[in-house]
C-alpha cells in the first residue's frame, strides 16, 4: 500500500518538524489502489534505534470531512517522558 515504486503513490508536501526534542519529517501523501484515490498524512520520527510514524489514512472523497480531526490528532502528537 505504500510503495515508492507505484505510478500512483505521490509525495505531495514534505516538511521537517520537531516534537518533544525530535525531529521527523510531515508528509502528505497520495496514492491510488483498487481505483481509488486515498490521501495520507505520516508523521516520521528517528532517534537512534526508535522509529515511529503516525499514519492518517482517508479515501480522497472523504478528505473534507476527515482532515481538521486528522490535522488536530497529528498536531496533539508527543512523546512524553522523552529527554530531548
Amino acid at each position: 500500500m505504500f510503495s515508492h515504486e507505484r505510478e500512483e503513490y505521490r509525495v505531495e508536501v514534505e516538511e521537517q518538524i520537531t516534537r518533544s526534542g525530535m525531529v521527523g519529517a510531515k508528509l502528505t501523501v497520495r496514492h491510488k489502489a483498487d481505483n481509488y484515490w486515498f490521501r495520507h498524512w505520516m508523521l516520521i520520527f528517528s532517534s537512534g534505534k526508535e522509529h515511529f510514524r503516525v499514519v492518517a489514512l482517508t479515501q480522497e472523497e472523504f478528505v473534507d470531512g476527515y482532515q481538521p480531526t486528522f490535522q488536530r490528532m497529528l498536531d496533539s502528537v508527543e512523546f512524553l517522558g522523552r529527554k530531548p
